[in-house]
C-alpha cells in the first residue's frame, strides 16, 4: 500500500525535473531587470510627448526630471519645459505664474530673457476685444518693453519688437473705440480727449490719420474753427495718401456735420435705421502664424446706416462689418 502511494510521487518529482532542464524552461529563467531611463532620455521622452500635445503626460516626465537632482543639468530645462507645456495647452495664466516664479530666481542667468518674454506672450495671447478691460494688453507692453531696456542683445527683441507694434495698435483702437463712443453721444471735449491720448501714446499705431480725421470732425462739431483747421492741416500735409481725405473734403463742402442723433428718418426714405454701435474682435489668433486681425463694427455715418429693403426682407438687421488689419499698416508685406 505505501509502495503505490511513494511511486507516484517519485514520477511527477522526475518530471519536474526534466521541465527544468529543458532550453527555456520557466522555472529557471530570471526575470530581466527594467531599464532605468537617464535623466537626459526622460527630458527628451516628455519632448516628445509634448509635441504630441500629450502635455499631462508630459509633466509628469519633466517632474521626474527636476527631482532627480541638479547634478543632472536638467533641472531648470525641465521646470520651463512645465511651463511651456501649459502655454501651449493655453492654460496662460497657468504658465505665467510658473515663468514668474523662476525669473524671480534666475532673472540675471542665461535663460532670464526666454522667461521674460514668455511672461509678456502670457499676458498678449489673453488680450480680448476692444471693447473689453486692456489690462492684458497693457501687461504684456510692460514686459516686452522690459525685454528691450534690460536684454538688449536677446535673441527675442525682434518678436518683442513686434508684439509692441500691435499693442500699440490694440491700445490705439481701445481708446478710438471709447473716443467714437463719447462722439456719437455728443460729449465732444471727453472724444477729443481720448483721440488725443491714443494719438500722443502710440504714435506708431497704424491709426494715426483717423486719430487726426476724426479730431478735426470733433473740433468742428464744437465750432472750433482754429483747432479745427490745425488737424486738418495735419492730416492733408502727413497724410496725403490717407483714406480720410474724401471724408475732410466732404466736411468742408458741407458745412458743419450734423449728428448722427440729428438724422431723421425721411432721410432714409421711410426705410428704418440699423443699429449703430463699434465692437472689436481678434481673428486669426494663431501664435504660428504672422496675422492677427481686428475686425470692428463700424458706426457709418447716418446714410450708410439705411437699410435696403433687401436688408429689410432678410433674418434680420444686418451690421456693417469693416475689417482693419494692423499688420497692413505696420508690416511691408
Amino acid at each position: 500500500m505505501e509502495r503505490r502511494k511513494i511511486f507516484p510521487l517519485r514520477g511527477w518529482a522526475v518530471f519536474l525535473l526534466i521541465l527544468m532542464l529543458l532550453p527555456g524552461g520557466c522555472f529557471w529563467k530570471k526575470k530581466a531587470p527594467e531599464k532605468t531611463l537617464t535623466a537626459r532620455e526622460l527630458y527628451d521622452q516628455g519632448v516628445h510627448l509634448e509635441k504630441e500635445a500629450r502635455y499631462e503626460e508630459a509633466r509628469k516626465i519633466f517632474n521626474k526630471v527636476k527631482v532627480m537632482g541638479t547634478e543632472t543639468g536638467l533641472e531648470l530645462l525641465a521646470q520651463i519645459a512645465v511651463a511651456d507645456s501649459y502655454f501651449e495647452e493655453k492654460e496662460y495664466e497657468a504658465a505665467r505664474a510658473l515663468y514668474e516664479e523662476m525669473f524671480k530666481l534666475h532673472s540675471g542667468g542665461p535663460v532670464a530673457d526666454y522667461l521674460l518674454y514668455r511672461i509678456g506672450e502670457c499676458h498678449y495671447w489673453q488680450i480680448d476685444t476692444i471693447d473689453r478691460d486692456p489690462t492684458h494688453a497693457k501687461e504684456a507692453l510692460k514686459e516686452f518693453n522690459r525685454l528691450l531696456k534690460d536684454f538688449p542683445e536677446s535673441g527675442y527683441l525682434s518678436p518683442a519688437k513686434f508684439r509692441i507694434k500691435s499693442i500699440h495698435t490694440f491700445l490705439a483702437e481701445n481708446e478710438f473705440f471709447i473716443g467714437e463712443f463719447y462722439l456719437r453721444k455728443n460729449a465732444l471735449f471727453a472724444a477729443i480727449n481720448r483721440f488725443k491720448k491714443a494719438l500722443d501714446r502710440y504714435p506708431d499705431s497704424g491709426i494715426e490719420d483717423q486719430l487726426i480725421f476724426y479730431l478735426y470732425k470733433t473740433y468742428r462739431n464744437l465750432k472750433d474753427e482754429e483747432h479745427a483747421e490745425e488737424y486738418r492741416r495735419l492730416l492733408f500735409e502727413r497724410y496725403p495718401n490717407s483714406e480720410y481725405i474724401p471724408s475732410a473734403l466732404r466736411l468742408e463742402q458741407q458745412g458743419t456735420e450734423v449728428s448722427d442723433g440729428e438724422k431723421t428718418a425721411a432721410d432714409c426714405a421711410g426705410r428704418p435705421l440699423s443699429a449703430p454701435g463699434l465692437a472689436g474682435t481678434y481673428q486669426g489668433k494663431d501664435r504660428d502664424g504672422a496675422a492677427r486681425r481686428i475686425l470692428l463694427l463700424h458706426a457709418e455715418g447716418p446714410a450708410d446706416r439705411c437699410l435696403t429693403e433687401a436688408d429689410e426682407t432678410g433674418a434680420g438687421v444686418k451690421e456693417t462689418l469693416r475689417k482693419r488689419s494692423f499688420l497692413d499698416k505696420i508690416t511691408p508685406w
